[in-house]
Order: structure tokens, then C-alpha cells, then sequence
């Protein structure tokens, strides 16, 4: 979907300009996240290899505890990003923007509780968009664009509905909530799903909920193939039950 259809379609109570300060240094909030990004990277630099996926996202959330935003400047940071994306070269450290902005989203939820929807545009993203709605703890969140790895992991509670495609593993291990796809899913959707809803209205790749303990899952596609270690929780593909 083109930009100005996302604006035309999905943003109808935003005006060109109010879409624009998310480009400019007029939104200090959007600058003052990029800063922290950039500080943020390099103290994960800065960390043991073998535990810096363990630590990335906590620190980010200490980075972003103490600043005031609302869930509009999340967006903003979105459109801002396209100027990150010509500057920065497809690098590991671009994974680390799933982790960053999950914080920025979670620390939000987490101080006001919000019903209102959280909307990530991933069209801007410089390098990998992993790692997206990490830890979800009750924010409702809709994602237009497509995923990479990892979308949803480890999420507790709350909603998230991607507008596009999904790489590999998404709704890692989630124990609540609902995720809902509107595309294709890689291998391991679904994978070590404690408890929780994730509906696919596209295909799926190798191993569909492998090692599922309870919860529900969806396919409206083709499943390439459903994992052989299921120790619970219900699949349906096209509305009819496959498992148990």
C-alpha cells in the first residue's frame, strides 16, 4: 500500500502537516526518540554477546521510563525513520528497532492504560523489522506494513493486527491475547503458544504450531505442515478443525 493511501485510508483525522512533524525537527518528542535510539545502540555495543537479546529490550524501556509522549508520537517516529533509511545502511544494530519501539510502546501502556490503538508504519524501517510488539502487556497495536521475525514474542495480554506479511515465528510463545494477520506467516507460527489467539488469513510455512500448549489457532490458507510435538490447544485451517 502506497503512503498516501495509508494517509487517505488510515489516518483520516490527521492533516499533510500534522503527518509531517514526525519528519522534522518541529516534533521535539520524534528527535528526542531518535537521540535516545542512537545512545541506546551504542550501550547494547557495549554488552556481552551472549546476552544482549536478554538485555536489549530492558534497556531501552530505562532509556525511555522517564519521558513524556503520547502513542501519536510513536506514529510520528514511524514517518521520521525515513530519513534514518537513507542515512543507515542495512547493519545487525537495525534489528534492535523492534525492541526499541515494543519500549516505547509498552512504557506508554504501561503508565496510562490506554484503549486507544498504537499504529506502527514499518514501510520506513531501515534494515530487519523484527522483534515488533515484543512483550505486548495489553496495548492494542496495528502494524500496516509487512514483519519480519519474531513479531508478538512473548506477548501477555492485549491485541495486535498486522496489515501485511509475517517472517518466521510469529507469536512466539505468547500466553494471551489475540494476534491477527491479514498475510502469510513463515515456519513456526504460533511456535511454544502458552495460551492466546492468533489467526492467520494467509498461508503458513513448515511446522505450525510446534511444541503448543493451549490456545487457538487459525489458518485461512495453506499450512505447509502443523508440528508433531503439540502437547495442547485447538488449529483450525479454512474453518475446519485439523488438531486435535
Amino acid at each position: 500500500m502506497k503512503l498516501t493511501n495509508i494517509i487517505n485510508e488510515e489516518y483520516e483525522n490527521l492533516t499533510e502537516s500534522e503527518i509531517q512533524i514526525g519528519k522534522t525537527a518541529k516534533n521535539e518528542t520524534v528527535q528526542e526518540f531518535m537521540r535516545l535510539y542512537h545512545i541506546w545502540q551504542e550501550n547494547i555495543k557495549n554488552m556481552n554477546s551472549s546476552l544482549l537479546f536478554l538485555k536489549m529490550y530492558d534497556e531501552g524501556m530505562q532509556i525511555v521510563y522517564n519521558l513524556s509522549y503520547t502513542l501519536q508520537d510513536i506514529t510520528y517516529f514511524c514517518f521520521a525513520l525515513k530519513d534514518l533509511k537513507k542515512d543507515t545502511p542495512q547493519k545487525l544494530e537495525n534489528i534492535r528497532l523492534g525492541f526499541f519501539i515494543s519500549a516505547l510502546v509498552n512504557t506508554h501502556y504501561d503508565k496510562t492504560k490506554t484503549t486507544e490503538e498504537y499504529t506502527i508504519i514499518t514501510e520506513f524501517f531501515p534494515g530487519y523489522k523484527s522483534h515488533l510488539c515484543y512483550k505486548t502487556n495489553g496495548a492494542k497495536v496495528k502494524i500496516i506494513g509487512d514483519v519480519n521475525n519474531f513479531c508478538g514474542q512473548i506477548m501477555e495480554r492485549g491485541n495486535i493486527y498486522i496489515q501485511g506479511n509475517a517472517g518466521v515465528q510469529l507469536g512466539e510463545q505468547i500466553s494471551g491475547g489475540t494476534i491477527h494477520l491479514t498475510g502469510n506467516a513463515g515456519m513456526h507460527a504460533a511456535i511454544g503458544l502458552i495460551d492466546g489467539r492468533i489467526i492467520i488469513e494467509g498461508n503458513t510455512g513448515q511446522d505450525l504450531a510446534i511444541h503448543m500448549r493451549n490456545g487457538f489457532v487459525s489458518v485461512g490458507g495453506k499450512i505447509e505442515s502443523i508440528g508433531k510435538m503439540i502437547f495442547g490447544g485447538e488449529i483450525y485451517n479454512k474453518e475446519r478443525r485439523v488438531y486435535p
